[in-house]
């Protein structure tokens, strides 16, 4: 009972994240911030003439930057999901990156949300969660030899018990959820790498979507630095955001190579209906 009364709290607490964090994102330091982007204190810096104050310019930079990621978040894996839509076709991509990627956002949410940082540094993890979700469920709709719906069931209560497993982790025990998503994150980009490498294009990855991952974790690391100052957060940023530049590098490299084999794909697709 103790358990269940212990991850209601925390899914309230999931649940009211980003209102008490906009409100009050700077209760820690013991100041509200106005408009959520700069303290009285910076406001009263930029009126007296003085706006190019280093850490007042830093701190809202911060904010802005961290509430742009999370707004260009809503969006992040929409093309991504239109081209999976439009072709029909899962082809080149790696369902275990699908997965891991997935585990990630999840521990990163909660982990922010038990710490009780600021929304405008770790908003997006929500909101990518949810298309993250989407494009699974799209993996499994257009996987050439779909598995069986037992393996999908089983998928999914591993994940629903991982989730009431963190929500009820001991506070002692909480350095563990923003340490594990570093490991899993390679382990998520390096299948997705590999199967680059191996097939010599990138089969429906979206140049768009790979880019904003790429600036998205590089403004991470500004914002963390800025705000949270916290280095195991950090030290994933930095991971996270040279296996985003690998990929998207890839991408570039293979342009030519995945026109011609998603071309060719079409049309045997195409075929196989006739």
């Amino acid at each position: 009972q103790s358990t269940w009364g212990s991850t209601k709290a925390n899914l309230h607490k999931m649940a009211t994240a980003a209102t008490a964090s906009t409100v009050a994102p700077a209760a820690k330091a013991g100041s509200d911030l106005i408009l959520g982007l700069i303290s009285p204190k910076c406001l009263d810096t930029f009126l007296s003439g003085n706006i190019f104050d280093a850490a007042c310019l830093k701190a809202v930079i911060s904010k802005c930057l961290g509430y742009g990621i999370v707004v260009f978040s809503l969006i992040l894996k929409v093309p991504q999901i239109l081209k999976i839509v439009k072709s029909k076709s899962v082809q080149g991509l790696s369902p275990s990156a699908f997965y891991l990627e997935t585990l990630v956002f999840t521990i990163s949410l909660i982990y922010n949300v038990l710490k009780q940082n600021p929304f405008s540094t770790y908003g997006e993890n929500a909101f990518i969660l949810a298309q993250s979700l989407v494009l699974i469920l799209l993996l499994w709709k257009y996987a050439e030899g779909r598995a069986s719906y037992f393996k999908y069931l089983l998928i999914t209560i591993t994940y629903g018990l991982s989730v009431f497993y963190m929500l009820n982790l001991p506070e002692k025990h909480w350095y563990l959820l923003g340490l594990v998503p570093i490991p899993i994150n390679i382990a998520s980009r390096l299948p997705q790498v590999f199967t680059n490498l191996s097939n010599k294009h990138t089969g429906q990855l979206s140049l768009i979507t790979s880019a904003l991952n790429f600036l998205g974790s590089i403004a991470r690391i500004f914002t963390t630095m800025q705000e949270v100052q916290d280095q195991i957060l950090l030290s994933g940023f930095f991971i996270g955001a040279f296996l985003n530049f690998l990929i998207l590098a890839q991408i570039l490299m293979y342009w030519e190579n995945t026109n011609k084999a998603t071309a060719t794909a079409s049309v045997k697709k195409q075929k196989k209906k006739e």
